[in-house]
């Protein structure tokens, strides 16, 4: 989005939060898709470890760059800043650990979250283009 250009923090804790809702939702429609996949172990974005992490990095990420001509905070995909948790537990007896009605639930409120998300950064658009038509 707009964090390499410096704009504003609050730009980028949205569009960490929406590359992070975007991840998990991805995750959350697999674990569905798979769930008559016998031995199929759920998988979730391990929001704790990321917290934990950027606590021990000051509160930033840092981001990698595979190139020098990459500008700074560039991230090509998400799955670089949030870590991938599968849970070792078995719920059904083909041994997979997926329930349907959990991922539902689940699907729906990540999807609330981002919808939020996104609402807060066309708010914060908004915000500075008025800014910017008072200024003219």
């Amino acid at each position: 989005m707009m964090s390499g250009f410096g704009l504003d923090r609050v730009f980028t804790l949205l569009e960490r939060g929406l590359d992070f809702a975007a991840q998990r939702q991805e995750l959350l429609a697999s674990n569905i898709a798979n769930v008559e996949t016998p031995g199929y172990k759920r998988r979730d974005l391990d929001f704790e470890s990321l917290l934990k992490g950027l606590e021990e990095q000051g509160g930033e990420l840092n981001l990698a760059r595979t190139s020098s001509r990459h500008l700074p905070g560039y991230v090509a995909r998400s799955e670089e800043l949030f870590p991938v948790k599968e849970e070792n537990i078995t719920i059904r007896d083909d041994g997979s650990s997926i329930d349907v009605e959990r991922e539902m639930v689940t699907l729906l409120e990540n999807g609330l979250y981002y919808q939020t998300l996104s609402k807060l950064t066309a708010g914060k658009f908004n915000l500075l283009r008025t800014v910017l038509k008072e200024v003219r």
